[in-house]
């Protein structure tokens, strides 16, 4: 889960470097800034396809890590990523590893509590390789899933 964590906060670094390029949007209004702000949290959810009424599904997650997500993005200003508590130990514990397996003594992580329990994330100085997504291998999966996920996927 730390590597996770880890490669969350390497995306939200990326996201927020590449809102960079579209800081200023011109249109026949005027121009506008984009600004985006960031909140992590982690842990186990519910996923649900709600509804049926009418042929209408949603698509609703819940759980205490939502709760904390929005919370996280509430105490970040434009432009910040801010984790919780849960989030920061899991950084604070893929940095601890990273160091005792590279031997090296310098930070990759940088972050300050700005209020108790939310860390805004300030620099990530390591990179994770990306990882490449694979196709999933749907021959694998049984007849009554491949059927269920071939409904979900016309929808």
């Amino acid at each position: 889960m730390a590597e996770v964590v880890w490669r969350a906060a390497q995306a939200s670094f990326a996201m927020q470097g590449t809102m960079t390029n579209f800081s200023t949007v011109s249109t026949r209004q005027g121009e506008f800034d984009l600004r985006m702000k960031i909140g992590l949290s982690v842990g186990e959810l519910l996923e649900v396809h709600a509804g049926g009424v009418f042929s209408r599904w949603e698509y609703v997650l819940a759980g205490q890590p939502m709760a904390k997500m929005c919370s996280a993005e509430n105490h970040a200003e434009a432009g910040e990523i801010v984790a919780d508590e849960q989030v920061w130990q899991l950084l604070l514990q893929q940095e601890k590893l990273f160091i005792r397996t590279h031997l090296a003594k310098a930070r990759y992580l940088s972050g300050e509590e700005i209020v108790p329990g939310f860390h805004r994330l300030n620099l990530l100085w390591d990179r994770l390789s990306p990882e490449p997504l694979y196709p999933p291998t749907w021959e694998k999966l049984e007849t009554n899933s491949m059927s269920k996920a071939a409904a979900i996927l016309r929808c």
